[in-house]
């Protein structure tokens, strides 16, 4: 990820998630898998949509396979910090 190997994402206190262009998790922090309470073994490789449960602050479902945050930055634009709640996906299958 822009040359930086994703380890040193470990020693930063906020949650990063990082997915390729198709929504799969290449990398998962430390930090992400204690607020999302998901193994981060299990995270890589996943679908993004199915390890965040994100929600808008209306309630309304943004992990999903038509992601809105994934048209965002398709589009060049930049999703913000509008994420407020989340948990782990109860099961999780390739």
């Amino acid at each position: 990820m822009w040359g930086v190997p994703l380890e040193v994402f470990d020693h930063v206190d906020r949650a990063v998630i990082v997915s390729d262009e198709r929504g799969i998790v290449r990398g998962f922090n430390l930090a992400a898998a204690t607020l999302l309470n998901c193994d981060q073994a299990l995270a890589i490789g996943s679908p993004c949509w199915k390890i965040g449960r994100f929600r808008s602050p209306d309630g309304g479902l943004i992990c999903r396979i038509d992601c809105p945050v994934r048209r965002q930055i398709r589009r060049g634009e930049s999703p913000g910090s509008r994420l407020v709640q989340h948990h782990c996906a109860d099961r999780i299958t390739h």
